[in-house]
């Protein structure tokens, strides 16, 4: 039931705003927390990636090695030429990714 009087209205539709306005900040929050957990447990996953592709680059630079050590044994130096060096494996650097410049996101499309 509305209030007869206007400036009572008008404090009865400050409050309903004022509660939509906290409902919305609760539920982004939440949100905010559930993607902050998801991306601790993604950058978890990609160290120990990192960290396995790292042993195993030592692993194929160890096996090249002794290939090339065998192949000396057996054929000589006409078989150690036929197996490339291993050059060392070049480490592609991540990018960043710089947020939003706020004249960006003025400019933005709404999603």
């Amino acid at each position: 039931m509305l209030p007869a009087d206007p400036y009572a209205q008008l404090e009865l539709a400050q409050r309903i705003a004022a509660w939509a306005y906290s409902q919305k900040v609760g539920e982004l929050e939440a949100d905010n927390a559930g993607l902050r957990d998801t991306l601790a447990q993604r950058g978890g996953a990609i160290k120990a990636l990192e960290r396995r592709n790292g042993t195993l680059e030592v692993e194929i630079g160890e096996l090249h090695a002794k290939a090339r050590r065998l192949l000396l044994s057996f054929w000589g130096g006409a078989a150690a030429a036929a197996l490339p060096a291993r050059s060392a494996p070049r480490r592609r650097r991540r990018r960043r990714r710089r947020p939003p410049s706020p004249a960006a996101l003025q400019h933005a499309p709404a999603a």
